[in-house]
């Protein structure tokens, strides 16, 4: 674990933030450079991307702390301290669909595109997320005998060997990625299905990646689900109406 990248006196640089940073940034140049290529409006996708970042840092922050409410009923200074770690991912993605989706029906742009192009984009930033979980030590796994477990002691507070559940859904992540890339590529999609390809995928892999996680993440439900379980349920569940959808209206569309 690295979790602080520079140390200058009393400044502290958190990897985590670095890592989110960059993410951010290989996200939204992947993005911009197929926005100009379908030849759609750059400018409004800009001034939509700065609120997306915050509705991506807001949405996660309120998510975990609303599930770790006590962490923070006696130290509510320490909401905004994000760039600290305590972020809940799906919290992020769920506000920042929204509001993209409202968005783009205001000002004109075209909502399936915008959201076939913004799914690999997410993955990226999301690989680059959980390099910075990786250094910080967060969102570890349960104790494992295996030989590829890791240990972080600074925030488990002890030796025993783990799951490394980072470096899983990374491997994951990188997959998911090299997918939508080369179904986004594809000339007979129905429009908006690369999102959809996306809540299948990430759907699926965060549900799995829970089983191995040994940190606290908010209490268990329904017989022992973890949030994000629940979340990733209803993401493909969502995935599938969706997928069904706009296979409907792509078929529609077609001329006879």
């Amino acid at each position: 674990m690295y979790p602080i990248l520079l140390r200058l006196g009393s400044f502290e640089l958190h990897t985590y933030a670095v890592t989110m940073a960059l993410g951010f940034m290989a996200a939204l140049m992947l993005a911009n450079h197929r926005v100009e290529k379908r030849g759609i409006d750059l400018q409004k996708v800009l001034n939509m991307e700065v609120w997306l970042i915050l509705c991506g840092l807001g949405g996660s922050r309120l998510m975990f702390v609303i599930l770790e409410w006590d962490l923070f009923r006696n130290n509510l200074l320490d909401i905004p301290l994000f760039w600290k770690g305590g972020l809940v991912y799906y919290g992020g993605f769920l506000l920042a669909l929204v509001f993209c989706l409202v968005y783009c029906v205001r000002v004109g742009l075209p909502m399936l595109a915008c959201s076939d192009i913004a799914a690999p984009s997410v993955v990226t930033g999301q690989f680059f997320g959980r390099i910075g979980c990786l250094f910080g030590g967060c969102c570890y796994g349960a104790v494992t005998d295996l030989p590829w477990g890791m240990r972080f002691p600074a925030t488990t507070n002890d030796t025993l060997a783990r799951h490394p559940t980072q470096v899983y859904e990374l491997l994951l992540l990188g997959v998911i990625f090299g997918i939508l890339n080369w179904y986004y590529a594809r000339r007979d999609r129905p429009l908006g299905t690369v999102m959809v390809m996306y809540g299948y995928l990430y759907g699926i892999a965060r549900f799995i990646v829970e089983i191995f996680r040994g940190d606290d993440r908010g209490g268990f439900f329904l017989g022992g689900f973890s949030p994000s379980q629940l979340v990733s349920i209803a993401v493909v569940l969502a995935a599938v109406t969706a997928h069904v959808w706009l296979i409907w209206r792509h078929r529609r569309q077609k001329p006879a």
